[in-house]
């Protein structure tokens, strides 16, 4: 590797993505002429390198060099990748099948091209702790990785992990626009402002008004009007609206909320 000063490294980066682990920061960055490079605390693999040791020093990663990488998004032990290409790589610790490679070990791996069974281009994704979801141009949703909540939504029982991409069945009439996960639940914004959610509902993390534990299919949460985007944070999701008249927000214990508000919040405090 060329012996680099940190300002001939600035001047070289074209983009990059930072991320935290259990032992520090790892930072990814792509270089104007298309070169990848990885470094940080690497706990899990998540550097790309194939090993779990410290990277102190920027280290190519040559599987994704050339590759016109666009956008990076990790999950807690795994990175995934998306090219300009319409590729999709995923490396890191593979013990819940979140790489989507068709397998599960605990194996520190090197980006490797998860086979989605879709020529459309990739329109949206998004990681939880275990498992990812892929929007297409198409509005098919696809997911992998760890299901034991049912947060892939693909099937009608939960099960410890899918190691290949799945494809979703959502109703006809509603067209997907966007995918959110979040630790183990998992979000679908339709082009009308509606949600869809599954997965893990433990004091009604979903916001449908359900006491079951574990949602395997996507539900529609009902009274949720004109919602544009969602985030999530400890314990909690958020939605943004444009919507400016009285909504009302069903919790878990029944109580009925009214608030005359263009951010709408809904969260619960285990």
């Amino acid at each position: 590797m060329e012996e680099l000063t940190p300002n001939d490294w600035i001047k070289k980066i074209d983009r990059f993505y930072v991320f935290d682990d259990e032992l520090g920061v790892n930072m990814l960055f792509v270089t104007k002429d298309d070169r990848v490079y990885g470094l940080g605390a690497n706990i899990r693999g998540s550097v790309g390198l194939g090993h779990n040791q410290w990277v102190s020093e920027p280290q190519e990663i040559i599987e994704l060099s050339n590759k016109k990488c666009i956008k990076f998004i990790n999950g807690l032990e795994f990175i995934v990748c998306l090219t300009r290409d319409n590729c999709v790589y995923s490396w890191g610790l593979d013990r819940n099948g979140q790489l989507g490679q068709g397998c599960d070990s605990n194996e520190h791996k090197k980006p490797m091209i998860i086979q989605i069974n879709d020529n459309n281009l990739i329109r949206d994704m998004s990681c939880g702790l275990y498992h990812t979801l892929v929007l297409t141009h198409n509005n098919d949703v696809y997911g992998w990785g760890c299901n034991d909540f049912g947060q892939i939504g693909s099937r009608d029982t939960t099960c410890e992990s899918i190691s290949k991409p799945e494809k979703i069945k959502f109703n006809e009439n509603y067209c997907i626009k966007s995918v959110h996960c979040f630790e183990n639940s998992s979000f679908a914004l339709t082009s009308d402002g509606q949600v869809f959610s599954w997965g893990r509902n433990q004091c009604n993390h979903l916001g449908i008004n359900c006491n079951n534990l574990m949602i395997c299919r996507p539900q529609l949460i009902c009274n949720l009007l004109d919602i544009t985007s969602i985030q999530s944070g400890v314990g909690k999701t958020y939605f943004s609206s444009d919507y400016k008249n009285k909504v009302q927000l069903n919790l878990i214990n029944g109580m009925k909320h009214h608030l005359c508000v263009q951010w709408m919040i809904w969260s619960i405090n285990c």
